[in-house]
């Protein structure tokens, strides 16, 4: 088995916002990017995995996206996170709004990116299980039996 090396990571000119891995900062991995929440606030950034000398870049559209999602849907009580996922090679960002966290009255939403371009997004209310889907220049609503509301992913994008 081989030996690791550390290299600190940094955003240039601000290493007070060092990425630390494991030090509860949610990531996630799509391509050869590892995409994280900045441990500096309200920013995406992501980190290249091929270069030698990895440095975080900031994701301006993608935390753009998820900025305005926030705006209008402040969560009413504590602080939610952005998460990360990958599907059939959209980044996808997820984070809920409105509500009290764990009272069932939140929104949660769905951002899928295709090369930090939006594609679309979905809101899922997950006491009612109403679904909100924004693509294409379209809106369409579903209507979700709750147990099921949390298995949907984008298709057709």
């Amino acid at each position: 088995m081989g030996q690791a090396a550390w290299v600190p990571v940094a955003r240039k000119g601000d290493p007070q916002c060092s990425f630390i891995a494991g030090a509860g900062v949610k990531a996630g991995l799509y391509g050869s990017r590892l995409y994280l929440e900045s441990p500096c606030g309200e920013e995406i950034q992501s980190l290249s995995l091929d270069e030698e000398k990895p440095r975080l870049v900031s994701e301006e559209g993608l935390t753009r996206e998820l900025k305005a999602v926030m705006a209008d849907n402040a969560p009413t009580e504590g602080q939610v996170r952005p998460s990360f996922g990958a599907y059939q090679g959209l980044l996808l960002v997820s984070t809920l709004t409105g509500g009290a966290q764990g009272r069932g009255d939140e929104t949660e939403w769905l951002l899928a990116f295709k090369e930090g371009r939006l594609l679309g997004k979905m809101a899922l209310r997950l006491g009612t299980g109403e679904a909100t889907v924004y693509a294409n220049g379209a809106t369409k609503h579903h209507q979700l039996p709750s147990p099921v509301a949390r298995l949907l992913y984008p298709a057709g994008w």
